[in-house]
């Protein structure tokens, strides 16, 4: 899982300038939930530009404290340091929750037991093969929030300090 892009976008990088692509690059382990193939052992990679200092990662780029959403998402969204959700999945459940009054709670048992397709963590993964209450809750938050700057025509930005649970709240 890679940023969408391989060189810098800040407009004024001395980087983008002279058409360098981002070489400072960090690689770790994480899951990613799939709606048909279940959960699956996957590896994303963050890329840094050294002369502006953005960190760029697959659906997000950080710049002094602030996390701004890419315009054009991917098909996977990080939910979790090392958790990314399928959209497809996010948004089965964005309308069980919306129309069902389904709970993310059974939102949560109805991915695990039905849908992962009895996947176990492989041994000495770290990232579990567990789907969270909270990775639900994240992930519908994220979704709904991209979707409501979407119809704005406006860009999601959000601290990227403290804990995940607060960062949406402003």
């Amino acid at each position: 899982l890679y940023p969408p892009s391989h060189s810098c976008l800040h407009p004024n990088c001395q980087c983008r300038a002279k058409g360098m692509t981002l070489k400072k690059a960090a690689q770790t382990h994480a899951v990613l939930f799939m709606l048909t193939k279940g959960p699956c052992v996957a590896k994303y990679v963050h890329l840094y530009c050294q002369s502006c200092g953005i960190n760029y990662h697959h659906n997000y780029s950080v710049f002094k404290g602030q996390c701004t959403y890419y315009e054009h998402q991917p098909d996977n969204i990080q939910v979790a340091d090392h958790v990314f959700i399928e959209k497809g999945i996010i948004e089965l459940f964005c309308t069980a929750m919306d129309f069902s009054w389904t709970s993310a709670t059974n939102c949560t048992k109805l991915y695990n037991l039905c849908l992962s397709h009895g996947k176990q963590t492989p041994v000495h993964y770290k990232v579990k093969f567990k789907l969270s209450v909270e990775h639900i809750w994240d992930g519908y938050i994220i979704a709904s929030l991209l979707e409501d700057c979407e119809c704005c025509m406006s860009t999601l930005v959000a601290p990227h300090t403290g804990e995940q649970r607060d960062q949406f709240m402003e």
